[in-house]
Protein backbone atom coordinates (compact mmCIF):
# COMPACT_ATOMS: atom_id res chain seq x y z
CA UNK A 1 0.00 0.00 0.00
CA UNK A 2 1.49 3.41 -0.64
CA UNK A 3 2.51 5.21 2.07
CA UNK A 4 0.45 8.27 0.52
CA UNK A 5 -2.75 7.12 0.58
CA UNK A 6 -2.75 5.98 4.29
CA UNK A 7 -5.55 7.97 6.61
CA UNK A 8 -4.61 10.14 8.60
CA UNK A 9 -6.96 9.45 11.09
CA UNK A 10 -5.51 7.31 14.09
CA UNK A 11 -8.93 5.45 13.78
CA UNK A 12 -8.55 4.83 10.53
CA UNK A 13 -5.27 3.53 11.17
CA UNK A 14 -5.75 1.61 13.65
CA UNK A 15 -9.28 -0.36 11.92
CA UNK A 16 -6.69 -0.78 8.72
CA UNK A 17 -3.68 -2.66 10.96
CA UNK A 18 -6.84 -4.99 12.57
CA UNK A 19 -7.71 -5.74 9.07
CA UNK A 20 -4.45 -6.40 8.25
CA UNK A 21 -3.88 -8.65 11.32
CA UNK A 22 -6.78 -10.30 10.44
CA UNK A 23 -5.42 -10.79 6.95
CA UNK A 24 -2.64 -12.54 8.15
CA UNK A 25 -4.50 -14.65 10.80
CA UNK A 26 -6.25 -16.20 8.06
CA UNK A 27 -3.40 -17.27 6.22
CA UNK A 28 -1.79 -18.43 8.89
CA UNK A 29 -4.38 -20.85 9.94
CA UNK A 30 -4.87 -21.53 5.77
CA UNK A 31 -1.10 -22.49 6.03
CA UNK A 32 -1.39 -25.19 9.50
CA UNK A 33 -4.89 -26.56 7.99
CA UNK A 34 -2.34 -27.16 4.72
CA UNK A 35 0.55 -28.27 6.75
CA UNK A 36 -1.57 -30.81 8.87
CA UNK A 37 -3.66 -32.24 5.04
CA UNK A 38 0.03 -32.91 4.45
CA UNK A 39 0.73 -34.78 7.37
CA UNK A 40 -2.92 -36.46 7.16
CA UNK A 41 -1.64 -37.53 3.52
CA UNK A 42 2.04 -38.55 4.65
CA UNK A 43 0.54 -40.59 7.52
CA UNK A 44 -2.38 -41.76 4.73
CA UNK A 45 0.67 -42.65 3.14
CA UNK A 46 2.21 -44.83 5.15
CA UNK A 47 -0.70 -46.55 6.45
CA UNK A 48 -1.20 -47.97 2.94
CA UNK A 49 2.04 -48.86 2.41
CA UNK A 50 2.19 -50.82 5.51
CA UNK A 51 -1.36 -52.30 4.70
CA UNK A 52 0.13 -52.82 1.23
CA UNK A 53 3.48 -55.01 3.19
CA UNK A 54 0.88 -56.46 5.15
CA UNK A 55 -1.28 -57.85 2.10
CA UNK A 56 1.84 -59.08 0.26
CA UNK A 57 3.07 -60.83 3.27
CA UNK A 58 -0.77 -62.15 3.34
CA UNK A 59 -0.76 -62.93 0.08
CA UNK A 60 2.94 -64.89 0.31
CA UNK A 61 1.38 -66.63 2.90
CA UNK A 62 -1.32 -67.63 1.52
CA UNK A 63 0.53 -69.24 -1.51
CA UNK A 64 2.20 -71.23 0.79
CA UNK A 65 -0.54 -72.71 2.10
CA UNK A 66 -2.12 -73.65 -1.33
CA UNK A 67 1.39 -74.55 -2.44
CA UNK A 68 1.84 -77.03 0.94
CA UNK A 69 -2.52 -78.17 0.09
CA UNK A 70 -2.32 -78.46 -3.92
CA UNK A 71 1.50 -80.51 -2.64
CA UNK A 72 -0.39 -82.58 -0.05
CA UNK A 73 -3.70 -83.56 -1.87
CA UNK A 74 -1.75 -84.23 -5.79
CA UNK A 75 1.81 -84.07 -5.11
CA UNK A 76 4.44 -86.87 -3.78
CA UNK A 77 3.81 -87.76 -0.11
CA UNK A 78 7.64 -88.36 0.52
CA UNK A 79 9.25 -85.46 2.26
CA UNK A 80 12.73 -87.34 1.05
CA UNK A 81 15.21 -85.04 -0.49
CA UNK A 82 17.60 -86.38 -2.84
CA UNK A 83 21.18 -86.76 -1.56
CA UNK A 84 23.16 -84.04 -3.20
CA UNK A 85 20.62 -81.60 -3.14
CA UNK A 86 21.75 -79.85 -0.27
CA UNK A 87 25.11 -79.16 -1.53
CA UNK A 88 23.59 -77.07 -4.67
CA UNK A 89 24.22 -74.06 -1.94
CA UNK A 90 27.22 -71.76 -1.91
CA UNK A 91 29.58 -72.74 0.45
CA UNK A 92 31.19 -69.53 2.08
CA UNK A 93 26.98 -68.76 2.68
CA UNK A 94 25.94 -72.27 4.27
CA UNK A 95 29.14 -73.91 5.98
CA UNK A 96 27.05 -75.10 8.53
CA UNK A 97 25.76 -77.13 5.34
CA UNK A 98 28.55 -78.14 3.78
CA UNK A 99 30.37 -79.39 7.11
CA UNK A 100 27.46 -81.44 7.64
CA UNK A 101 26.70 -83.16 4.40
CA UNK A 102 30.30 -83.91 4.35
CA UNK A 103 30.63 -85.47 7.80
CA UNK A 104 27.39 -87.66 6.62
CA UNK A 105 28.47 -88.98 3.49
CA UNK A 106 32.06 -89.89 5.25
CA UNK A 107 30.99 -92.10 8.22
CA UNK A 108 32.99 -94.84 7.35
CA UNK A 109 31.58 -95.87 4.43
CA UNK A 110 33.39 -98.03 1.36
CA UNK A 111 34.21 -96.13 -1.71
CA UNK A 112 31.39 -97.55 -4.14
CA UNK A 113 32.53 -99.78 -6.84
CA UNK A 114 32.46 -98.19 -10.71
CA UNK A 115 29.44 -99.85 -11.99
CA UNK A 116 30.15 -102.48 -14.72
CA UNK A 117 28.60 -102.89 -18.18
CA UNK A 118 24.65 -103.27 -17.36
CA UNK A 119 23.41 -106.77 -17.62
CA UNK A 120 20.11 -107.11 -19.50
CA UNK A 121 17.68 -109.64 -17.40
CA UNK A 122 16.33 -112.50 -18.72
CA UNK A 123 12.58 -112.64 -19.16
CA UNK A 124 11.07 -115.60 -18.23
CA UNK A 125 8.22 -116.37 -20.11
CA UNK A 126 5.28 -118.37 -18.50
CA UNK A 127 3.10 -117.91 -15.14
CA UNK A 128 4.61 -118.00 -11.63
CA UNK A 129 4.68 -121.12 -9.67
CA UNK A 130 1.15 -121.56 -7.85
CA UNK A 131 2.30 -121.86 -3.75
CA UNK A 132 2.68 -125.36 -2.94
CA UNK A 133 0.77 -125.51 0.24
CA UNK A 134 -2.43 -125.03 -1.76
CA UNK A 135 -4.10 -128.61 -2.01
CA UNK A 136 -4.11 -130.09 -5.40
CA UNK A 137 -6.88 -132.06 -6.80
CA UNK A 138 -5.90 -133.86 -10.19
CA UNK A 139 -8.61 -134.16 -12.47
CA UNK A 140 -8.85 -135.80 -16.56
CA UNK A 141 -10.92 -135.08 -18.94
CA UNK A 142 -13.81 -137.14 -19.58
CA UNK A 143 -12.37 -137.94 -23.64
CA UNK A 144 -9.82 -140.72 -23.18
CA UNK A 145 -8.63 -139.70 -26.67
CA UNK A 146 -7.43 -142.11 -29.73
CA UNK A 147 -5.85 -145.71 -27.99
CA UNK A 148 -5.41 -147.37 -31.19
CA UNK A 149 -3.01 -146.76 -33.92
CA UNK A 150 -3.86 -145.48 -37.22
CA UNK A 151 -1.89 -146.88 -39.43
CA UNK A 152 -1.44 -150.63 -37.57
CA UNK A 153 -4.49 -151.02 -35.61
CA UNK A 154 -2.53 -151.51 -32.72
CA UNK A 155 -3.12 -150.39 -29.20
CA UNK A 156 -0.98 -147.14 -28.03
CA UNK A 157 0.97 -147.18 -25.14
CA UNK A 158 1.50 -144.67 -22.69
CA UNK A 159 4.99 -142.54 -23.07
CA UNK A 160 4.43 -139.58 -20.52
CA UNK A 161 1.89 -136.86 -19.29
CA UNK A 162 1.75 -133.39 -19.41
CA UNK A 163 0.31 -131.71 -16.41
CA UNK A 164 -0.81 -128.18 -15.87
CA UNK A 165 -2.22 -126.14 -13.29
CA UNK A 166 -5.31 -123.62 -12.47
CA UNK A 167 -6.59 -121.97 -9.58
CA UNK A 168 -9.84 -122.85 -8.16
CA UNK A 169 -11.90 -121.48 -5.63
CA UNK A 170 -14.46 -123.56 -3.39
CA UNK A 171 -17.15 -121.13 -1.97
CA UNK A 172 -17.26 -120.96 1.42
CA UNK A 173 -20.19 -123.69 3.23
CA UNK A 174 -22.38 -121.89 5.99
CA UNK A 175 -23.53 -124.22 8.09
CA UNK A 176 -26.00 -124.77 11.49
CA UNK A 177 -24.19 -126.00 14.57
CA UNK A 178 -26.80 -128.03 16.74
CA UNK A 179 -26.20 -127.54 20.68
CA UNK A 180 -27.16 -130.73 22.27
CA UNK A 181 -27.57 -131.00 26.10
CA UNK A 182 -28.52 -133.90 27.52
CA UNK A 183 -31.37 -133.68 30.55
CA UNK A 184 -30.67 -135.91 33.68
CA UNK A 185 -33.11 -136.59 36.44
CA UNK A 186 -33.24 -139.21 38.98
CA UNK A 187 -35.78 -141.86 39.00
CA UNK A 188 -35.68 -142.41 42.82
CA UNK A 189 -35.60 -138.20 43.85
CA UNK A 190 -38.04 -137.08 41.53
CA UNK A 191 -37.99 -133.74 43.93
CA UNK A 192 -34.68 -132.93 43.37
CA UNK A 193 -35.68 -132.03 39.50
CA UNK A 194 -33.97 -131.65 36.69
CA UNK A 195 -30.14 -131.17 35.69
CA UNK A 196 -28.90 -129.93 32.09
CA UNK A 197 -25.89 -130.26 30.75
CA UNK A 198 -24.28 -126.92 30.76
CA UNK A 199 -24.26 -125.40 26.94
CA UNK A 200 -21.15 -125.38 24.90
CA UNK A 201 -19.17 -122.17 25.09
CA UNK A 202 -19.81 -118.95 22.66
CA UNK A 203 -18.39 -115.43 22.28
CA UNK A 204 -22.05 -114.29 22.09
CA UNK A 205 -23.90 -116.37 24.23
CA UNK A 206 -27.47 -115.36 22.91
CA UNK A 207 -26.58 -114.40 19.31
CA UNK A 208 -27.74 -116.52 16.47
CA UNK A 209 -23.93 -116.48 15.23
CA UNK A 210 -21.35 -118.94 15.90
CA UNK A 211 -18.12 -117.70 16.15
CA UNK A 212 -16.37 -118.45 12.84
CA UNK A 213 -19.07 -116.31 11.31
CA UNK A 214 -18.60 -113.62 13.67
CA UNK A 215 -15.22 -113.43 12.90
CA UNK A 216 -15.74 -113.45 9.01
CA UNK A 217 -18.59 -110.57 9.28
CA UNK A 218 -15.99 -108.62 11.63
CA UNK A 219 -12.72 -109.21 9.24
CA UNK A 220 -14.92 -108.74 6.36
CA UNK A 221 -16.17 -105.34 7.47
CA UNK A 222 -13.01 -103.95 9.54
CA UNK A 223 -10.05 -105.87 7.20
CA UNK A 224 -11.68 -105.58 3.78
CA UNK A 225 -14.04 -103.00 4.20
CA UNK A 226 -16.88 -104.53 2.92
CA UNK A 227 -20.43 -102.84 4.38
CA UNK A 228 -22.79 -105.11 6.31
CA UNK A 229 -25.94 -104.52 3.71
CA UNK A 230 -23.12 -105.95 0.85
CA UNK A 231 -22.53 -108.93 3.41
CA UNK A 232 -26.53 -109.80 4.00
CA UNK A 233 -26.91 -109.73 0.24
CA UNK A 234 -24.24 -111.70 -0.26
CA UNK A 235 -25.12 -114.10 2.52
CA UNK A 236 -29.15 -114.44 0.72
CA UNK A 237 -27.43 -114.78 -2.56
CA UNK A 238 -24.65 -117.67 -1.99
CA UNK A 239 -25.89 -119.24 0.75
CA UNK A 240 -29.74 -118.69 0.93
CA UNK A 241 -29.37 -117.18 4.54
CA UNK A 242 -31.33 -113.52 5.23
CA UNK A 243 -30.05 -112.10 7.93
CA UNK A 244 -30.80 -108.79 8.68
CA UNK A 245 -28.27 -105.96 8.48
CA UNK A 246 -30.05 -104.93 12.40
CA UNK A 247 -28.92 -108.05 13.19
CA UNK A 248 -25.11 -107.91 12.61
CA UNK A 249 -25.05 -104.83 14.05
CA UNK A 250 -25.95 -105.96 17.22
CA UNK A 251 -22.67 -108.48 16.56
CA UNK A 252 -20.55 -106.08 15.76
CA UNK A 253 -21.76 -103.63 19.03
CA UNK A 254 -21.43 -106.79 21.37
CA UNK A 255 -17.98 -107.90 19.64
CA UNK A 256 -16.67 -104.02 20.59
CA UNK A 257 -17.62 -104.62 24.11
CA UNK A 258 -15.90 -108.20 24.40
CA UNK A 259 -12.82 -106.53 22.79
CA UNK A 260 -12.57 -103.91 25.32
CA UNK A 261 -11.29 -106.00 27.84
CA UNK A 262 -8.52 -106.80 25.53
CA UNK A 263 -8.04 -103.19 25.10
CA UNK A 264 -7.99 -102.36 28.75
CA UNK A 265 -5.26 -104.52 29.18
CA UNK A 266 -3.16 -103.21 26.41
CA UNK A 267 -3.95 -100.01 28.12
CA UNK A 268 -2.77 -100.78 31.03
CA UNK A 269 0.83 -102.39 29.82
CA UNK A 270 1.35 -99.63 27.87
CA UNK A 271 0.80 -97.37 31.34
CA UNK A 272 3.10 -99.09 32.80
CA UNK A 273 5.94 -98.98 30.61
CA UNK A 274 8.64 -96.64 30.23
CA UNK A 275 7.76 -95.45 26.75
CA UNK A 276 4.77 -94.02 25.00
CA UNK A 277 4.36 -92.09 21.91
CA UNK A 278 0.91 -90.37 20.74
CA UNK A 279 -0.40 -88.22 18.13
CA UNK A 280 -4.16 -86.93 17.56
CA UNK A 281 -5.66 -87.04 14.12
CA UNK A 282 -9.32 -85.41 12.51
CA UNK A 283 -11.83 -88.00 12.74
CA UNK A 284 -15.33 -87.06 11.43
CA UNK A 285 -17.79 -88.69 13.27
CA UNK A 286 -21.75 -88.69 12.58
CA UNK A 287 -23.80 -87.77 15.63
CA UNK A 288 -27.93 -87.25 16.29
CA UNK A 289 -31.01 -89.12 14.47
CA UNK A 290 -29.78 -87.73 11.15
CA UNK A 291 -26.03 -88.24 11.24
CA UNK A 292 -24.69 -85.25 10.99
CA UNK A 293 -21.04 -85.38 10.75
CA UNK A 294 -18.85 -83.23 13.47
CA UNK A 295 -15.06 -83.09 13.77
CA UNK A 296 -14.16 -85.48 16.37
CA UNK A 297 -10.12 -86.90 17.36
CA UNK A 298 -8.80 -89.94 17.10
CA UNK A 299 -5.78 -90.38 19.67
CA UNK A 300 -3.12 -93.54 19.20
CA UNK A 301 -0.91 -94.53 21.51
CA UNK A 302 1.85 -96.66 20.97
CA UNK A 303 5.23 -98.22 23.03
CA UNK A 304 6.36 -99.88 19.74
CA UNK A 305 5.24 -103.14 19.78
CA UNK A 306 1.65 -102.47 20.18
CA UNK A 307 -1.59 -99.33 19.62
CA UNK A 308 -4.12 -98.05 21.83
CA UNK A 309 -6.58 -96.26 20.46
CA UNK A 310 -9.61 -94.00 21.50
CA UNK A 311 -12.00 -91.53 20.01
CA UNK A 312 -13.46 -88.30 21.37
CA UNK A 313 -15.87 -85.38 20.26
CA UNK A 314 -13.48 -83.20 20.94
CA UNK A 315 -9.88 -82.64 21.29
CA UNK A 316 -9.21 -81.46 25.12
CA UNK A 317 -6.09 -81.91 27.09
CA UNK A 318 -8.83 -83.87 29.21
CA UNK A 319 -8.65 -86.81 26.83
CA UNK A 320 -4.91 -87.83 27.24
CA UNK A 321 -4.63 -86.74 30.52
CA UNK A 322 -7.05 -89.44 31.29
CA UNK A 323 -5.68 -92.46 29.28
CA UNK A 324 -2.23 -91.36 30.72
CA UNK A 325 -3.17 -91.42 34.35
CA UNK A 326 -0.43 -93.19 36.37
CA UNK A 327 1.77 -93.41 33.26
CA UNK A 328 5.36 -92.76 34.65
CA UNK A 329 8.30 -92.04 31.58
CA UNK A 330 8.86 -90.47 28.54
CA UNK A 331 5.93 -89.15 26.49
CA UNK A 332 6.66 -88.29 23.10
CA UNK A 333 4.06 -85.92 21.40
CA UNK A 334 4.37 -83.29 18.56
CA UNK A 335 3.95 -79.66 19.84
CA UNK A 336 0.37 -79.85 19.76
CA UNK A 337 -1.39 -77.87 23.39
CA UNK A 338 -3.56 -80.93 23.86
CA UNK A 339 -0.74 -82.87 25.82
CA UNK A 340 0.11 -79.90 28.37
CA UNK A 341 -2.22 -81.17 30.51
CA UNK A 342 -0.77 -84.92 30.50
CA UNK A 343 2.82 -83.83 30.33
CA UNK A 344 2.66 -81.60 33.69
CA UNK A 345 2.64 -84.15 36.02
CA UNK A 346 5.37 -85.32 38.02
CA UNK A 347 7.89 -88.29 36.39
CA UNK A 348 6.34 -87.90 32.99
CA UNK A 349 9.13 -85.95 30.85
CA UNK A 350 7.94 -85.06 27.52
CA UNK A 351 10.17 -85.30 24.48
CA UNK A 352 9.33 -83.66 20.98
CA UNK A 353 9.10 -85.42 18.11
CA UNK A 354 12.04 -84.27 15.27
CA UNK A 355 10.06 -85.75 12.34
CA UNK A 356 7.04 -83.05 12.82
CA UNK A 357 9.79 -80.19 13.31
CA UNK A 358 11.83 -81.39 10.17
CA UNK A 359 8.31 -81.20 8.04
CA UNK A 360 7.98 -77.67 8.91
CA UNK A 361 11.53 -77.05 7.50
CA UNK A 362 10.81 -79.14 4.83
CA UNK A 363 7.24 -77.06 3.84
CA UNK A 364 9.64 -73.57 4.02
CA UNK A 365 12.46 -74.74 2.16
CA UNK A 366 11.03 -72.44 -0.77
CA UNK A 367 10.25 -70.10 0.78
CA UNK A 368 12.95 -69.78 2.65
CA UNK A 369 15.59 -72.22 0.77
CA UNK A 370 19.11 -71.20 3.21
CA UNK A 371 17.99 -71.59 6.34
CA UNK A 372 15.80 -74.57 5.66
CA UNK A 373 18.83 -76.26 4.23
CA UNK A 374 20.80 -75.53 7.23
CA UNK A 375 17.63 -77.16 9.35
CA UNK A 376 17.16 -79.90 6.95
CA UNK A 377 21.28 -80.95 6.73
CA UNK A 378 21.44 -80.89 10.68
CA UNK A 379 18.20 -83.10 11.48
CA UNK A 380 19.32 -85.61 8.95
CA UNK A 381 22.81 -86.01 10.62
CA UNK A 382 20.60 -86.84 13.50
CA UNK A 383 18.50 -89.08 11.18
CA UNK A 384 21.47 -90.96 10.22
CA UNK A 385 22.89 -91.34 13.86
CA UNK A 386 19.73 -92.59 14.86
CA UNK A 387 19.86 -95.36 12.29
CA UNK A 388 23.38 -96.66 13.45
CA UNK A 389 22.81 -96.45 17.04
CA UNK A 390 19.49 -98.50 16.97
CA UNK A 391 20.49 -101.60 17.54
CA UNK A 392 22.77 -100.47 20.74
CA UNK A 393 21.35 -100.73 24.23
CA UNK A 394 19.99 -97.46 25.18
CA UNK A 395 23.09 -96.11 27.84
CA UNK A 396 25.33 -96.74 24.41
CA UNK A 397 22.59 -94.78 22.28
CA UNK A 398 22.61 -92.47 25.09
CA UNK A 399 26.25 -91.36 25.47
CA UNK A 400 26.48 -92.10 21.44
CA UNK A 401 24.28 -88.91 21.26
CA UNK A 402 25.71 -86.81 23.29
CA UNK A 403 29.33 -87.13 22.05
CA UNK A 404 28.38 -87.42 18.08
CA UNK A 405 25.69 -84.78 18.54
CA UNK A 406 25.75 -82.41 21.04
CA UNK A 407 27.69 -79.72 19.61
CA UNK A 408 25.28 -79.92 16.70
CA UNK A 409 22.69 -79.20 18.24
CA UNK A 410 23.84 -76.18 20.50
CA UNK A 411 24.97 -75.11 16.96
CA UNK A 412 21.32 -75.57 15.81
CA UNK A 413 20.16 -73.84 19.14
CA UNK A 414 22.09 -70.76 18.96
CA UNK A 415 20.82 -70.53 14.95
CA UNK A 416 17.05 -70.89 15.82
CA UNK A 417 17.59 -68.24 18.52
CA UNK A 418 19.10 -65.39 15.89
CA UNK A 419 16.75 -66.69 12.96
CA UNK A 420 13.97 -65.90 15.51
CA UNK A 421 14.91 -62.24 15.50
CA UNK A 422 14.97 -61.16 11.69
CA UNK A 423 12.05 -64.02 10.52
CA UNK A 424 8.56 -62.53 10.25
CA UNK A 425 6.16 -65.25 12.71
CA UNK A 426 3.73 -66.04 10.48
CA UNK A 427 5.59 -66.86 7.53
CA UNK A 428 6.18 -70.74 7.08
CA UNK A 429 9.94 -70.82 7.93
CA UNK A 430 8.58 -68.40 11.17
CA UNK A 431 6.39 -71.12 12.16
CA UNK A 432 9.01 -73.65 11.65
CA UNK A 433 11.07 -71.54 13.99
CA UNK A 434 8.21 -71.15 16.64
CA UNK A 435 8.25 -74.92 16.14
CA UNK A 436 11.63 -76.14 16.83
CA UNK A 437 12.15 -73.33 19.38
CA UNK A 438 8.90 -74.32 21.64
CA UNK A 439 10.12 -74.40 25.39
CA UNK A 440 7.14 -76.86 26.22
CA UNK A 441 8.71 -80.28 25.18
CA UNK A 442 11.36 -80.95 28.15
CA UNK A 443 13.26 -83.25 26.12
CA UNK A 444 13.91 -83.70 22.42
CA UNK A 445 14.02 -87.99 21.79
CA UNK A 446 13.84 -89.65 18.14
CA UNK A 447 11.49 -90.17 15.81
CA UNK A 448 12.69 -91.69 12.59
CA UNK A 449 10.89 -91.58 9.41
CA UNK A 450 9.11 -94.47 8.63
Amino acid sequence: MDLINLPTDPSDLQRLVLRQAAALARSRAALAEVEADKARVEADKARVEADKANLEAELKDVKARMDALIRRVFGRRSERLPANQIQLFDPTVLPEVEAAVDTDQTDDKPTPKPAGPRRRKKRTGGRRALPAHLERIEVTSAETGPTECEECGGNLKVIGEDRSERLDYVPAKVRVVVSVRQKRACPCCPARGVHMQPAPTFALAKALCGDSLLAKVLTDKYADHIPLNRQSKRFKREAGVDIAVSTMCGWVRASADLLGRVVDVMANELRSGAFIQSDATGLPILEGTKNNPRRGHLWSYTDGTQVVMKASLDGRQAHPAGFLNGFQGTLLTDGASAYNAASQRNGVVRAGCWAHARRKFFEARKEDPVRAGIALATIRKLFRVEREVQPLTSEVRAQTRRHRLAASLARFRDQLNQWSTTCRPKSAMGKAITYARNPQPTAHARCLPR
